[in-house]
């Protein structure tokens, strides 16, 4: 199996560390001429098999909802999968992100932003998490009443 980051291979410490490479992760301008992201780049590929489904469910999505996403040691439970809910605009154009026809691509920072806080949080249930343009720009999180 194709190496990949998530949680447990120290996840996202390569975003926060300016001097480590990402294990498994390709260095930008080497495997992927043309692009450019610089050596603390992290790339979809990289990522867990569940990581990717929640990054391409919310490229599908554009603009909606994720609902009732379960994280199980920082990573999303896919099965069951969570519920989808899309936005329509009713004047105006719903258009897919270019990187949704790509097969790899590096990561912007809202999608390292949620997947820190996966890693933060480890166990726990995002109520909702909103996504606009394909991206994640909010999430809410079920808290411990006796916490």
């Amino acid at each position: 199996m194709k190496g990949y980051i998530s949680s447990r291979q120290s996840g996202l410490s390569a975003v926060n560390s300016r001097s480590e490479q990402a294990p498994g992760a390709p260095r930008a301008g080497t495997d992927r001429p043309g692009q450019h992201g610089g050596d603390n780049a992290i790339w979809k590929s990289t990522l867990s098999p569940a990581r990717r489904w929640l990054i391409e469910a919310m490229q599908r999505l554009g603009f909606g909802r994720i609902k009732h996403l379960i994280i199980i040691n920082a990573e999303p439970v896919i099965e069951p999968p969570p519920k989808l809910y899309r936005c329509k605009r009713l004047n105006g154009p719903n258009r897919q992100r270019e990187t949704s026809r790509l097969q790899d691509f590096i990561l912007k920072e809202p999608v390292l932003a949620m997947l820190q806080e996966f890693d933060r949080i480890r166990n726990g249930v995002v109520t909702a998490l909103e996504v606009r343009d394909g991206l994640p720009c909010e999430m809410t999180l079920e808290e411990d009443r006796r916490a």
